[in-house]
């Protein structure tokens, strides 16, 4: 398994980082690991064709992991998508997405390729790879979970939980958010919290993503691998 990160933002761009999305591939399927809106550009900065794309998986419906969706679809039938793409989300994946679309696209509803959206429970199947959805603590209107699809592990977003120990189990790769230095308010993970749980997580690696401005002013972090906006990893 083959991973590119084409963005690892958070929200606001700390650090000038495109929004969440990460291209994943195997055997020669590809699939967006969450569809930040800046997702296009993250594609094009890097010379992937966006017709490559066989599927999209959302971890949860906040804009910045999801709201490149639409940008997507408009592409698509723009300039003549000829198979269909499969998009996995929470529950509410496809009310949501078509209120992105009256918002940002008011009456193009013609849609010339075929997509097709589901609403994952816990287990679910992408291109041949086993995935696994687990709740975890973020905005609950969301809908936010954390994800495993094969051996890769991504939290999405969400404060600490022991969720997160259960989506690490095994992986070979454990991308984990960390969007605050120290425990706060909004539902993120620290890197206060991550240290201090760092040996339960029986992961082979770790990279923290989604790096608030608190966290990146602290870089480079002498325990932590971080991802990077362009970086690759052989999973």
């Amino acid at each position: 398994m083959f991973l590119k990160v084409l963005g690892c933002g958070e929200a606001f761009s700390a650090g000038g980082r495109l929004h969440t999305s990460f291209l994943v591939e195997q055997d020669g399927f590809r699939l967006l690991l969450d569809c930040g809106p800046s997702v296009l550009v993250g594609l094009r900065r890097h010379g992937i064709d966006p017709m490559s794309l066989d599927a999209v998986v959302i971890s949860h419906l906040h804009g910045d992991h999801f709201g490149g969706l639409p940008f997507l679809d408009r592409f698509y039938h723009a300039f003549g998508r000829s198979r269909p793409l499969v998009v996995w989300g929470p529950p509410l994946l496809r009310e949501r997405f078509e209120l992105a679309m009256g918002a940002f696209f008011p009456g193009s509803v013609e849609r010339r390729y075929e997509l097709e959206l589901h609403s994952y429970a816990r287990s679910f199947s992408v291109g041949g790879l086993e995935a696994l959805a687990l709740p975890v603590d973020h905005d609950e209107l969301t809908n936010p979970h954390g994800l495993r699809i094969g051996p890769l592990a991504f939290s999405g977003d969400t404060r600490w939980t022991s969720t997160l120990l259960e989506l690490a189990e095994g992986a070979s790769v454990f991308l984990c958010e960390c969007g605050l230095a120290v425990p706060g308010k909004p539902k993120h993970c620290s890197l206060e919290e991550l240290r201090r749980h760092r040996s339960l997580l029986r992961c082979k690696r770790l990279f923290l993503t989604h790096l608030g401005q608190d966290v990146l002013d602290l870089l480079p972090l002498p325990d932590f691998e971080v991802l990077e906006d362009g970086m690759e990893i052989q999973i």
